[in-house]
């Protein structure tokens, strides 16, 4: 599991665009989920992420969990 929750860095988004062309290259299925609050991280909102999908040419979706159970979700399976 990639986790772009943490990824601020150029580098290290054109990282995880060239890994993720290759598992979908595979055809290992391949989506990112921002579960962040824009009230907390307003550079996670949807039309940013938009920008940065389309800057970086993320290959795969790009979600945003408006309600954030995928951090919820975390916090229970790995507590």
């Amino acid at each position: 599991m990639l986790s772009l929750l943490s990824v601020s860095s150029v580098v290290e988004k054109n990282r995880i665009t060239s890994r993720s062309s290759s598992l979908v290259q595979k055809g290992l299925a391949v989506v990112a989920i921002s579960s962040n609050s824009v009230d907390t991280h307003p550079q996670d909102g949807p039309e940013l992420m938009a920008e940065d999908a389309k800057l970086f040419k993320y290959p795969f979706p790009y979600l945003y969990d408006e309600v954030c159970f995928y951090n919820e979700f975390l916090m229970i399976v790995f507590n």
